[in-house]
C-alpha cells in the first residue's frame, strides 16, 4: 500500500511540475519577441532636454536597469538663475505600446526619502511613438506633452547649462 501511495505521489508531483513549470503561467503567455525587443531597447542610458515656458533649458538623464528599476537625474532651472538638481529612482515597465514608470522616492545627500505609493501623481503612463537603439519619442497621457530622449554612454553626465 505504501508503494502505491508513493508511486501515485511522484507521479502528482511530476504532472503538476509538468504543468506549471518554474517560470510558466497559465494565465499571461510568454511576450512576443517585439515586445522583449522594445523594453531591451529601453534599457541604458539616455539624455533628454525641453525648454519650458519661459525659454529655460531643462535637462534629464535617465538610466533604466534590466531589473525594471531607474534613476532619473534631473537639473531645473530656478528663479535666481540657479540650477536645483534632483535624483528620483523608481520603477519602469512595458506594455504594448506603453511606457510607464512608479516613482518611488528621490535620494538626496545619500539618503532616501520615500515617496507616498498612494498618491496617483507618482504612477505615469506614455505612449511609445518611437523607439529605437539611438531615439525614443514617448507622448504623456496626463499632459499630452511629447518628449524625445537620446541614447547616451555609460559614461555620460548631464551637460553644464550656459548662462
Amino acid at each position: 500500500m505504501n508503494r502505491l501511495f508513493f508511486t501515485l505521489l511522484l507521479a502528482c508531483i511530476v504532472i503538476m511540475n509538468n504543468c506549471t513549470g518554474p517560470n510558466k503561467s497559465i494565465i499571461k503567455p510568454d511576450s512576443p519577441p517585439a515586445a522583449i525587443e522594445k523594453r531591451n531597447l529601453m534599457i541604458g542610458k539616455w539624455y533628454g532636454e525641453i525648454k519650458n515656458e519661459k525659454g529655460e533649458l531643462q535637462q534629464w538623464l535617465v538610466t533604466r536597469f534590466g531589473d525594471g528599476s531607474y534613476t532619473i537625474h534631473f537639473r531645473l532651472p530656478e528663479k535666481d538663475k540657479t540650477c536645483n538638481e534632483q535624483i528620483e529612482v523608481g520603477g519602469w515597465g512595458v506594455s504594448g505600446p506603453i511606457y510607464f514608470s512608479i516613482t518611488k522616492g528621490w535620494v538626496t545627500d545619500s539618503s532616501f526619502i520615500p515617496s507616498d505609493p498612494r498618491d496617483p501623481s507618482y504612477y505615469d503612463a506614455y505612449e511609445i511613438i518611437e523607439i529605437n537603439q539611438n531615439k525614443f519619442e514617448y507622448r504623456s497621457f496626463d499632459t499630452d506633452m511629447t518628449f524625445e530622449v537620446k541614447r547616451v554612454g555609460d559614461d555620460f553626465r548631464l551637460p553644464e547649462i550656459a548662462p
